[in-house]
């Protein structure tokens, strides 16, 4: 009985662990995304991301976290107790096709978000700095939203660098 309560522990921790991390890899990116397309429509289509489109991207990085970290639990690979993270993480150390669920996950969850938001802001950066000069207020106003958000991708992606590599 205490195997059983261990392991369901354990898969329900690192499902919700894994949920998180994917959630807020992805939120980073898709709010990229939005400060991309605001920046690109220069903030004409402001009624275009409106509170029911945040709550449809809310909702659709919610649903691909969850099916995502419960494929261990439904079998393709497992969560095993990690001493490095003092939780469980999924089992990078399983032979065969389960080898292939960690390397997915990896690939989805920090390369891929951090690739759209390297782009997006990369881009956005670029489009203030040919900003003309008389246009000072508008280059402020996106720098004073961007420059925090690159800031907090920056802690994440640091923060993540060590439990990922």
């Amino acid at each position: 009985k205490q195997w059983y309560q261990r392991r369901v522990r354990g898969a329900l921790g690192g499902f919700l662990d894994n949920a998180s991390y994917v959630c807020s890899s992805w939120s980073l990116a898709l709010g990229s995304l939005e400060r991309f397309y605001l920046v690109l429509s220069r903030g004409k289509n402001r009624d275009t991301m409106t509170h029911s489109v945040a709550i449809l991207f809310a909702g659709s990085v919610w649903i691909f976290a969850i099916i995502l970290a419960a494929l261990p639990v439904l079998g393709w690979n497992r969560y095993v107790y990690s001493p490095l993270t003092f939780s469980c993480a999924i089992n990078a150390f399983m032979d065969g096709i389960h080898k292939y669920y960690f390397i997915v996950f990896l690939i989805l969850v920090l390369p891929g978000p951090l690739v759209i938001i390297l782009f997006n802001y990369t881009y956005v950066f670029i489009f203030i700095a040919r900003l003309p000069k008389r246009n000072r207020v508008e280059r402020n106003n996106h720098l004073s939203v961007i420059v925090p958000l690159v800031l907090i991708t920056l802690a994440f992606v640091l923060c993540s660098l060590p439990t990922t590599v």
